[in-house]
């Protein structure tokens, strides 16, 4: 005799007895699902959704995350979920709960289902949701033609506006060319100090000023933002005209209140450069050039001691050129005095530098504080009067020295 009911679920165990329509078991009167006698057990009139609902599935940064609904009326056994990556091995979570996030690599698609628990019977999985993992945005940019985001495979800035936050490396000019491909199919680089639209222009004729005799030199009043930090630069552009083992070329010193040297950075006599600093006691150390320092040259300093060895590290045209380390006791001293960009604040005729000074530097950690830029001289042709002052990028300048002159750059 076959059993037919309106209502469609086990009374042992509240699934559908079997797969072959409304109430309708066959002859058998056995549950299909649990083996339960139907003319002992009868017709539930309410049971589980079989299978579950599926799972919504979000793309994340490396990552996907499915949520849902429980329903404990439906599966007050709870719930199993699995899910593979690009169509792998499936992995389950028992006795899951939502969300549930999958950490994966960007580029992995995730897909997900659910099956539900009822008098400890369970359900058919159900269909499958899936989302792609996205992928992180960009922290930092290298130098190339064309440079390349990283880290790799991250998601690239859109439009130059995207460009903010992102680390240049290196952080010094980028050399003729270089650029970065942005989304829109546009290009940036960076200028040593901010990011530019297109690519590094081939360097045009611009001013600078000479100095010739001992006690040369360009300083700015000191201020709180050139407080030596714990990472600290120094870049200048400069040709040295007459660099000779007498001459020790000083291209930067600063000094506190009471002329006392805090920081100096120099191309010594032997031909190596050397910085020096004053802390509890007065330190120093030297490294030697990759090349001879002949020609127009961009030379950027940078010493960082957070860690318990001090790294200092010179670049050469924005390549590493030397780099060393030296342990250091006691803290730097405060800078009260002048910060100068280059030459010697005291007239030794051998510790002077004899060059052209395009631009320099002064960075506390990755960041330029100040900026003396020879193009905002703004002198006439010929030398400059002891005293003499300019404005660039926001701070005044003053000519120091007998020997000092300018050049102005060509008209745009």
């Amino acid at each position: 005799m076959s059993i037919t009911d309106t209502r469609p679920f086990c009374g042992q165990c509240g699934w559908k007895p079997d797969n072959s329509g409304l109430g309708d078991i066959g002859d058998d009167k056995i549950c299909d699902s649990c083996g339960a006698d139907l003319a002992l057990y009868g017709f539930a009139l309410e049971g589980p959704e079989n299978p579950p609902s599926v799972p919504n599935a979000n793309a994340g940064v490396e990552q996907v995350t499915f949520q849902w609904t429980a329903s404990p009326a439906s599966f007050p056994g709870g719930y199993d979920f699995r899910y593979n990556l690009d169509g792998g091995a499936y992995t389950i979570v028992s006795n899951a709960t939502s969300p549930q996030v999958i950490p994966a690599a960007a580029g992995v698609e995730v897909c997900g289902s659910l099956r539900g628990y009822k008098n400890a019977i369970a359900s058919d999985w159900s269909a499958d949701d899936c989302a792609t993992a996205e992928a992180a945005a960009a922290t930092g940019a290298d130098a190339g033609i064309p440079g390349v985001f990283t880290p790799s495979g991250s998601t690239i800035p859109a439009d130059f506006a995207g460009m903010a936050g992102i680390i240049a490396n290196p952080l010094t000019l980028w050399t003729v060319g270089q650029h970065v491909v942005l989304g829109d199919t546009s290009q940036a680089y960076w200028d040593g100090v901010a990011w530019q639209v297109g690519e590094v222009p081939e360097p045009g004729p611009t001013g600078f000023f000479t100095f010739t005799e001992a006690n040369d030199h360009l300083s700015t009043p000191w201020t709180a933002d050139l407080e030596v930090s714990e990472q600290y630069g120094f870049e200048v552009d400069v040709e040295l005209i007459d660099w000779t083992p007498t001459t020790k070329a000083i291209l930067f010193d600063n000094f506190d209140i009471n002329n006392n040297r805090g920081q100096r950075c120099n191309i010594e006599t032997t031909g190596s450069y050397k910085v020096e600093w004053n802390n509890d006691a007065f330190q120093f150390l030297s490294l030697v050039p990759s090349a001879p320092l002949l020609n127009r040259n961009v030379i950027r300093f940078d010493y960082d001691n957070l860690a318990a060895v001090d790294t200092i590290s010179v670049m050469l045209n924005g390549a590493p050129d030397v780099q060393g380390d030296k342990a250091l006791n006691g803290a730097n001293k405060s800078n009260q005095g002048e910060s100068l960009l280059l030459g010697m604040h005291r007239a030794q005729a051998t510790w002077n530098i004899r060059g052209d000074v395009y631009k320099g530097t002064v960075l506390d950690a990755g960041v330029a504080v100040a900026v003396m830029d020879a193009d905002d001289g703004g002198f006439p042709a010929g030398p400059v009067a002891d005293g003499s002052t300019f404005t660039s990028n926001g701070r005044v300048w003053t000519v120091h020295g007998i020997g000092v002159s300018y050049t102005p750059p060509p008209p745009a």
